[in-house]
């Protein structure tokens, strides 16, 4: 497979369409993905994961709402600072992804489930607010 960055002139795009996979590593690629192609697919893989120069860390996934079709694997992993993901739900919730959803290593990972039942918008702080009410408090008790 190949996999083409986004971002630069060398990205393969076709009517709001990215040829063969993508790969995000900063905010402003995310942020980015909106603005350059509107509403949009990836026929491949699509992978989200921060280059670690912690001067563009990837925080949310915002700049992702109008995605609607990853014709492959949708990886998120390893983003220390990603706690948003709110741009996900359109493709959860109508979109398509053809091959499996890999979320992991981020400061929240939400399961699919997890992110069609939040809705639209979802910070790590509620998450882990929303995650703590399945389990009794011990000194509550």
């Amino acid at each position: 497979m190949d996999v083409y960055y986004v971002g630069t002139n060398s990205s393969t795009r076709d009517n709001f369409t990215i040829s063969k996979g993508s790969y995000f590593k900063t905010q402003t690629e995310v942020d980015n993905f909106s603005v350059t192609h509107g509403t949009g697919a990836v026929n491949g893989n699509l992978t989200i994961l921060d280059d670690d120069d912690e001067s563009d860390p990837i925080v949310d996934l915002d700049g992702l709402s109008a995605l609607n079709y990853v014709g492959g694997d949708f990886i998120i992993e390893n983003n220390a600072a990603l706690a948003s993901f709110c741009g996900l739900y359109p493709l959860y919730d109508t979109g398509s992804i053809d091959g499996n959803s890999f979320i992991s290593g981020n400061i929240a990972n939400p399961t699919t489930a997890d992110i069609l039942a939040r809705g639209l918008c979802e910070t790590y702080e509620d998450y882990y607010d929303w995650m703590a009410s399945f389990y009794l408090d011990a000194t509550s008790q």
